[in-house]
């Protein structure tokens, strides 16, 4: 039997990549009717994730309960050294105008050392939970923050390559 197994080398290391959001923010934080891509170059962490929803079904005839995905739901949080004020602002938007401000969120895993390649993911419609406005700490030498969200789509529109040994031949 042939034990084929992952090489060390093929994981992919969360140091390599990178995040953009693109929003109708402005340089300056204010609203504006074009779309802006920022590099997001203050993330130090971004997960995102999908769950399903699942209900139970009930079948006539059986004694346990069946089930079937009905839909899902998208949500996410990033932890970022605390030198931007765009979600902030973000927050400021909805205060002041009632009306929110949404976003779009790419993020690449780009480690060449791997032969996973590269991954992009895009999020879509993502929407703010929740944002600090203000942040002081004389304990620390860098702030960071946290921010959590939602998002309503997403598309995988680079996947990652199928290691060498996980295709199954038929």
């Amino acid at each position: 039997m042939n034990n084929v197994t992952m090489k060390s080398r093929d994981t992919v290391s969360g140091k390599f990549g990178n995040c953009y959001i693109s929003l109708n923010m402005d340089k300056k934080g204010n609203y504006s009717e074009n779309v802006n891509r920022y590099l997001f170059m203050q993330v130090t962490n971004v997960k995102a994730k999908v769950d399903f929803d699942i209900a139970d079904i009930s079948i006539m005839g059986q004694s346990g309960m069946g089930h079937k995905t009905v839909g899902w739901k998208g949500s996410g949080t990033a932890t970022f050294h605390y030198n931007t004020s765009m979600f902030a602002k973000i927050m400021e938007y909805f205060k002041k105008t009632g009306k929110e401000m949404r976003f779009t969120m790419q993020v690449t895993n780009s480690d060449s050392s791997s032969s996973a390649g590269e991954q992009v993911t895009i999020l879509k419609d993502c929407l703010l939970s929740g944002a600090t406005i203000a942040n002081i700490d004389s304990g620390t030498n860098d702030l960071t923050d946290d921010i959590s969200f939602t998002f309503d789509d997403y598309s995988i529109s680079t996947p990652f390559n199928v290691l060498d040994g996980m295709a199954v031949s038929n």
